[in-house]
């Protein structure tokens, strides 16, 4: 439970950070983050409250909140890569995928609490995949950003993109790293690394929230 509140509070400190910071931005994606932001502390109390505190299943909550996560994530991706060359067509592809996808899974599930794996594991490849890309496009592009460190693309991508591979990888492994063996107290080895690159993502994302202020101003 510790690591569930910690999550939450770092989730709620980028959302304050991104609200005082992005609401105004012109450029929409970034103005739009906080609100997305929003949706995952509302979507993580909700769960919190559902799973632990009355002990009723919470996955449909995150089953509905992957559809928000899907949609605006790719957005933020596009948008971020469309200065270097990524064509409207590729995204609009891609969410039309990510759709039908995640259509098919519920529709051959048994409902809403069956987690959408296969849906997650689209996102997971996906994003990394974007990722690389977009420093292939970077490279290559005669638009040389300031020191990447301090570029808020950047450093936003970096953050999502080290979030979904960590999340891909420990899925993988899943079953060994929930074994009793690894546990550290009550607490499974899973839960540990999970927290983990919570922490890593919204840490960045708050760093590339001040980056883009700093930028604008």
């Amino acid at each position: 439970m510790q690591l569930a509140i910690v999550n939450m509070l770092i989730e709620l400190a980028c959302f304050v950070v991104a609200w005082l910071r992005l609401r105004h931005d012109p450029e929409r994606h970034w103005a739009l983050f906080p609100w997305y932001l929003f949706v995952v502390v509302v979507t993580e109390t909700a769960g919190f409250y559902l799973g632990r505190i009355v002990q009723q299943p919470s996955n449909w909550v995150y089953n509905l909140y992957i559809l928000i996560e899907g949609t605006f994530i790719s957005y933020f991706i596009y948008r971020v890569c469309r200065p270097y060359g990524l064509a409207p067509v590729l995204w609009k592809g891609w969410v039309l995928l990510f759709i039908c996808c995640y259509a098919t899974e519920r529709f051959l599930a048994s409902g809403l609490n069956d987690y959408s794996t296969y849906t997650i594991m689209l996102m997971n490849v996906s994003f990394i995949g974007a990722f690389i890309g977009y420093i292939f496009r970077l490279a290559r592009s005669p638009l040389q950003p300031m020191p990447l460190y301090r570029h808020a693309p950047t450093v936003w991508m970096a953050a999502m993109a080290s979030f979904y591979f960590g999340t891909l990888a420990t899925s993988l492994i899943a079953e060994l790293l929930l074994s009793k063996a690894l546990a550290i107290g009550n607490t499974s080895m899973y839960a540990v690394i999970y927290a983990f690159f919570i922490l890593l993502l919204y840490g960045l994302w708050i760093y590339s929230i001040m980056c883009r202020y700093q930028n604008r101003r």
